[in-house]
């Protein structure tokens, strides 16, 4: 999700954020525009004698939208964001925040949230990265057998580094095209048993 907006800093306070969706950053940027790009927000500033640049003033965040039609007693929400510390809002069917009983966060792609009445609506499951590095060490991983093509399904959303593993050993394969931000392909010159990282 590529966006950019400006915010009205009246007297030091946040008064209002928009964020329209654009493509990539403006060619002609101007200082105090905003821009949430690729999970991170960037700030334009003027520095170098007038020059705009962006300037990332958040780490990556990356979220979860999940929506509970029905109204029910607990919540069980699978997600990818291969962690369990993860932080999670709650919005019930008109879109208002709400405190539920409980919220759980123990298992690795998955939240389960509770209520003391059956209550349908929305949750936002988010992680950011307060290391500063912009993926998970491993965002996935795959495994094939006695192929000499191996299409690598990861859905990551960015091109991966992707490491190929045979056995014990990390080999370097014919090729690696990127198709897509969600799919790659590796190739072999002879059929190969092993598995894909993506990081």
């Amino acid at each position: 999700m590529d966006m950019h907006g400006n915010l009205n800093l009246m007297g030091n306070q946040l008064q209002a954020a928009a964020f329209a969706p654009e493509t990539d950053f403006p060619l002609n940027p101007t200082p105090g525009r905003t821009c949430f790009r690729q999970g991170t927000l960037y700030f334009c500033t003027e520095i170098l004698g007038g020059l705009p640049v962006w300037v990332p003033i958040s780490a990556q965040i990356t979220m979860v939208r999940y929506t509970q039609p029905t109204a029910q007693l607990e919540w069980t929400i699978p997600h990818t964001l291969n962690m369990s510390s993860v932080l999670v809002q709650v919005y019930d069917v008109n879109g208002k925040w709400i405190v539920p009983d409980a919220i759980m966060t123990d298992q690795i792609n998955q939240v389960t949230v509770s209520f003391n009445t059956p209550t349908a609506g929305t949750a936002i499951i988010m992680r950011g990265e307060t290391e500063g590095s912009p993926q998970p060490l491993i965002a996935f991983e795959e495994d094939f057998s006695n192929l000499d093509t191996w299409v690598v399904n990861h859905q990551l959303g960015y091109n991966p580094i992707i490491t190929c593993i045979v056995g014990t050993n990390v080999v370097q394969p014919q090729s690696v095209v990127h198709n897509s931000t969600m799919q790659a392909t590796v190739t072999f010159s002879a059929p190969q048993t092993g598995s894909v990282r993506c990081v």
